[in-house]
């Protein structure tokens, strides 16, 4: 069975960040298997729908190497990197969410000195 590539793939998962439609650079993910192809190593996302290319295909990444392995020694800070980028990407869809949480802890911390100013004064 083909998996759709991700620019193709369309879910819930991708709206409700689940799933990642766009790598950005340092992100982590796993994959479950490898194809070669003319030049091209196509990478199988472990954890979605979807595959990533080995090379770059256009601009200044044309021809270069795009993906870069974790070392056996990082694993487990990769795992650990890779769960709070998935966090991150299901609690903050966009910069309206990350403005509200700051916009929120703010207006709690403000709250909370306030009160504790009153109560020892």
């Amino acid at each position: 069975e083909d998996s759709p590539s991700l620019a193709d793939a369309q879910s819930q998962k991708l709206s409700f960040g689940e799933w990642v439609g766009v790598f950005e650079p340092e992100d982590i993910f796993k994959i479950s298997e490898t194809r070669s192809s003319n030049g091209q190593t196509f990478l199988k996302l472990a954890d979605q729908d979807g595959w990533v290319f080995a090379v770059g295909i256009k601009g200044e990444w044309a021809g270069k190497p795009i993906i870069q392995a974790v070392p056996p020694e990082s694993v487990l800070d990769a795992q650990v990197e890779g769960f709070v980028q998935s966090l991150y990407r299901q609690g903050f869809k966009n910069d309206a969410d990350r403005y509200s949480v700051i916009t929120f802890a703010v207006f709690i911390f403000l709250f909370i000195t306030i009160g504790l100013y009153v109560n020892y004064n």
